[in-house]
């Protein structure tokens, strides 16, 4: 049986829309982070909803600092490190570490957490990267509960 699940009441474009959806990638990847595996493990699917989390996190940021969703897709499509740069370049402070979103930037990008490839790859330590993305969520949070309050 499907389950129908409620219209979205902003626009899919909206900085709210992309942080709550960033939130959900977020908890995901907490639980999975926080549950012991059981036949199969799922580290790889954890780092992709944490590298994914923090794509969205990092979108919400820089539309919020009027960036279009068009220009988003374009110009930063998934990448990490292009995304990081922008919202350096926009006022995301250096206090607010992105070392290991960075060091998950190429492999995100190219899609190894999605796809199984027959190459080494060297991730970041899951658990810096989970927090380093609560870390950041935190940040964008604050950034749009400051517009939205002097902005009323």
């Amino acid at each position: 049986m499907l389950t129908k699940l409620p219209a979205l009441s902003v626009a899919p474009e909206d900085e709210a829309t992309l942080y709550s959806l960033a939130t959900e990638f977020l908890s995901a990847a907490n639980i999975l982070l926080n549950t012991p595996p059981t036949e199969l493990g799922h580290s790889v699917v954890t780092y992709y909803l944490a590298g994914h989390s923090a794509e969205l996190f990092l979108k919400s940021y820089l539309f919020k600092k009027g960036i279009t969703a068009d220009e988003l897709a374009k110009q930063y499509g998934h990448s990490l490190k292009l995304l990081i740069k922008k919202s350096r370049g926009l006022g995301l402070p250096e206090q607010c570490s992105t070392e290991n979103i960075e060091k998950l930037g190429n492999i995100y990008t190219k899609k190894r957490t999605e796809y199984r490839q027959n190459k080494v790859t060297y991730f970041p330590p899951l658990d810096l990267l989970v927090a380093e993305t609560g870390l950041l969520k935190e940040f964008v949070f604050d950034h749009i509960f400051e517009f939205i309050s002097e902005n009323k």
